[in-house]
């Protein structure tokens, strides 16, 4: 976690700018106001490091498979779909 918001070009620009030393990215966020932002973030990132040994790892939840019994509503189908 490094506090950063991941909800514009800017921000995930930046993210991607400070990642380049790094062998391995881990990821979990999310981004109320774009659900695709992580999505955004991650293929900007592999599109950086693609060809290097280098990796990227997105942490999803239990969400994606159990969704029914836990979300529900916009929401819930942004944040599971994005996720997934």
């Amino acid at each position: 976690s490094n506090g950063y918001s991941i909800d514009t070009k800017t921000e995930r620009d930046r993210i991607v700018r400070e990642a380049q030393d790094c062998d391995v990215f881990i990821s979990n966020a999310f981004s109320d106001e774009n659900p695709w932002a992580q999505t955004e973030l991650l293929f900007d990132l592999w599109q950086v490091w693609r060809g290097l040994n280098k990796r990227i790892i997105l942490i999803s939840s239990s969400n994606t498979h159990r969704w029914e019994k836990i979300m529900h509503g916009t929401r819930g189908i942004q944040y599971r779909t994005a996720k997934h």
